[in-house]
């Protein structure tokens, strides 16, 4: 019992800070001199179908697999599947970076599962409304970028 006060007192003393500050994961660190998405950028692969927003950013470098305008009842939607071999964590942030530039507002969301790293970064512009989905499998040797892209409601 005398023990239990002794500690409880020592903790209220000197507090939980550097205690839970030890229980952090360290923070990931990102190369400065990262690639950042960015509106002209050129890719690889097929050719963009018409209708993407001028303003949106795409990963530099990029390989586009399928791209494609499609009328909806709100308007045209645009999409495309973009793969990279660059590093899940530095696409990630050069997107989120890119888009803030581009003048976006961007939401990021980790959706990692075991063995598979996903991130859905949502995005709003001046008239459209965008969802990236990046995803790396741990026996992947790229990462895709899945965009689309819908009229702001």
């Amino acid at each position: 019992m005398g023990v239990v006060a002794i500690a409880t007192l020592a903790i209220s003393f000197v507090g939980c800070a550097p205690i839970t500050q030890s229980l952090r994961p360290s923070p990931k660190v990102i190369a400065v001199d990262a690639p950042v998405a960015r509106v002209d950028v050129e890719l690889k692969g097929e050719q963009l179908a018409p209708g993407r927003p001028p303003s949106l950013p795409l990963w530099p470098g990029s390989t586009v697999v399928v791209s494609a305008e499609t009328p909806t009842p709100q308007g045209k939607s645009w999409t495309a599947t973009l793969v990279t071999p660059d590093d899940f964590d530095d696409v990630v942030a050069g997107l989120a970076a890119g888009l803030e530039d581009a003048g976006w507002t961007a939401e990021v969301s980790d959706a990692s599962d075991g063995g598979q790293q996903m991130t859905l970064l949502s995005a709003v512009g001046a008239s459209a409304e965008a969802l990236f989905t990046v995803d790396r499998s741990a026996e992947a040797s790229v990462t895709s970028i899945d965009i689309v892209v819908t009229p702001k409601r």
